[in-house]
C-alpha cells in the first residue's frame, strides 16, 4: 500500500506544532505563559512547507524577503501596518514591485506563524457565552430583515469564527483575532477568495453590529487567490437539446432564465404581478444588491406561461378553499397589509407541492420550489445530451448574455438586461 506524502499531512502538522512548543519552552527567558514574538528560521520554513505549502523556491525566497525585512525596518516601528509601510518603501528603491508585493506575503505568513505558534503555546483562556452571542446575532440580522439565506451563512461564519478563537470572550475579541481568522482560512483551509470575502462580510456584521466596535485591517490579511475563470456557455442547438430534455415546468423555467438572464432565484422568487404580458416585461424585485430591474418577457414563452399561471391559480384557489396559510412576503408587508399574503397577486408564479414552516418566524407557509428542483433536473438533461461541458443552471445566463453580444448588442445593454452594478462584470462575456 502506498504511503501517503508526509509533507502536508496531519501527521506533518501536528510535528509542527509540537516543534513550535518544543522551540517556545526552550527559550529559557520567557515564561509559559509569556506571547511568543520571534520564530527561528527553520521553524519558519517549517510552517512554509507543512503549512503554506510553498514550494521548495518559494520558500527560500521568503526567508531571504524575511532577512531583507529585519534589515530594512528598524526595530523602533511601533506596529505590524507601519512595518509593512516601511518595508515596502525602502524595498521598492532595490526591487521590483511584484518582488516588494511577493515580500510583503512572506512576512505577513511570517507574523501569522508567529502567531499560530502564541496560540499553540498560550493555551485555553477563559471561556464564553458563545450560544448568548449567536442568538445575539440572529437578533440583529432580523430586525434588520436580512434574508434567511443570509442568516444561515452569517450564523456558520460566526460559528467557526468562536470555534478558532476557543477560549476568548466575546468582550475579548479583537481585529487581530478576526485577521488572523480570515489569514488562516487562506493558508491552512485554502478557500476560494469568494468564500474568504463571504467569512469577511460575516466578521465584519459581528463585530460592528452585534459587538458594537470599530474593526480596522481585515484587508492587510493574507489573501486567497482569485482565479480567473470563464463562464460556461452553451451554444444556440445544446441550449434547445437541454431545455427540449426537462418536464414542462422545469422547461417553462429554463426558457425564463435562459430568454430573460435571470439568476436562478430571481426565477423562483417570480411573483403572479411581477409578470406583465401587455409590455411583454418581468419585473425582478430585490435582486442581488437589493436592486429592481426590468428584464424581457420572451415572446416564445407567453403562450406557455399563460397555461402555467392558470394550473397554479387552481393550487391558489384550493389554498384558499382550504384555509391553507399563504406566501411569505418582503420586509414588513405582511404587517401592514393582513391580507396580502393570501392573494392572488403575491402568490408564487412556481410555487412548491408542499406547506413549509418559515425558520425564523416559525409560521407555516407555502414557498416557491427549492433551488436544487430544477438543478437536478438540469444536470439530468445536460447529461441526457450527452453535452460534456460543466454546464448548471447559471450557464442558461452565461449563454443568454453570450447570445445577445453575438447578435450585435452593445455591452452597456446587455449590462443592465443582467443586472450587473459594473461593466466590468458583464465584460468578462467579451473574452
Amino acid at each position: 500500500m502506498r504511503r501517503r506524502p508526509y509533507i502536508g499531512s496531519f501527521e506533518a502538522v501536528e510535528d509542527f506544532g509540537r516543534l513550535l512548543r518544543l522551540m517556545v519552552s526552550k527559550s529559557g527567558s520567557r515564561s509559559r505563559s509569556a506571547p511568543v514574538q520571534t520564530l527561528p528560521d527553520s521553524a519558519f520554513r517549517r510552517y512554509l512547507e507543512m503549512i503554506a505549502h510553498f514550494s521548495p523556491d518559494a520558500v527560500d525566497r521568503a526567508v531571504r524577503h524575511l532577512a531583507a525585512f529585519r534589515r530594512l525596518v528598524p526595530r523602533t516601528v511601533a506596529s505590524r501596518e507601519a512595518a509593512v509601510e516601511v518595508f515596502r518603501g525602502n524595498l521598492a528603491k532595490e526591487t521590483t514591485a511584484e518582488t516588494v508585493n511577493e515580500a510583503v506575503e512572506a512576512v505577513r505568513h511570517y507574523w501569522y506563524a508567529v502567531d499560530r505558534a502564541r496560540r499553540g503555546h498560550a493555551g485555553e483562556a477563559m471561556a464564553a457565552d458563545r450560544e448568548a452571542l449567536i442568538a445575539r446575532a440572529v437578533e440583529v440580522l432580523r430586525i434588520q430583515h436580512k434574508s434567511y439565506r443570509t442568516e444561515k451563512s452569517y450564523v456558520s461564519w460566526m460559528r467557526r469564527f468562536l470555534a478558532y478563537t476557543t477560549g476568548v470572550s466575546g468582550d475579548d475579541l479583537s481585529d487581530r483575532h478576526a485577521r488572523g481568522f480570515l489569514t488562516y482560512l487562506a493558508v491552512e483551509r485554502h478557500v476560494a477568495a469568494s468564500t474568504q470575502e463571504q467569512a469577511f462580510s460575516a466578521l465584519l456584521f459581528l463585530y460592528r453590529n452585534v459587538l458594537g466596535r470599530r474593526i480596522d485591517g481585515l484587508r492587510q490579511t493574507i489573501r486567497s487567490r482569485r482565479p480567473r475563470t470563464l463562464p460556461v456557455v452553451l451554444t444556440r442547438p445544446e441550449v434547445n437539446e437541454v431545455i427540449s430534455g426537462l418536464p414542462e415546468t422545469y422547461r417553462l423555467m429554463a426558457q425564463l432564465i435562459y430568454g430573460a438572464g435571470l439568476r436562478l432565484r430571481e426565477c423562483l422568487s417570480l411573483r403572479v404581478q411581477d409578470v406583465e404580458f401587455e409590455p411583454g416585461r418581468i419585473v425582478v424585485r430585490a435582486a442581488k444588491g437589493s436592486k429592481d430591474r426590468n428584464a424581457i418577457l420572451p415572446r416564445t414563452v407567453v403562450a406557455d406561461l399563460r397555461r402555467h399561471l392558470r394550473n397554479v391559480r387552481i393550487v391558489y384557489d384550493r389554498d384558499r378553499a382550504n384555509r391553507n396559510p399563504g406566501v411569505p412576503l418582503p420586509g414588513a408587508l405582511g404587517t401592514k397589509d393582513a391580507k396580502a399574503e393570501t392573494s392572488w397577486r403575491w402568490f408564487w408564479v412556481f410555487p412548491s407541492e408542499r406547506i413549509s414552516v418559515d425558520p425564523q418566524s416559525g409560521r407555516s407557509y407555502r414557498y416557491h420550489l427549492h433551488p436544487t428542483a430544477l438543478q437536478r433536473q438540469l444536470a439530468s438533461a445536460v447529461r441526457g445530451a450527452k453535452i460534456t461541458k460543466r454546464a448548471t443552471v447559471h450557464s442558461l445566463r452565461h449563454s443568454f448574455a453570450t447570445h445577445l453580444i453575438e447578435a450585435g448588442y452593445d455591452i452597456r445593454t446587455v449590462q443592465e438586461l443582467l443586472g450587473h452594478a459594473s461593466v466590468e462584470t458583464t465584460m468578462i462575456y467579451y473574452v
